[in-house]
């Protein structure tokens, strides 16, 4: 899981494992 930025806006992500 981590913040990733695109287009200028933070978005959260989810890793899945």
């Amino acid at each position: 899981m981590g913040w990733n930025s695109v287009g200028g806006i933070k978005i959260y992500s989810y890793q899945f494992r």
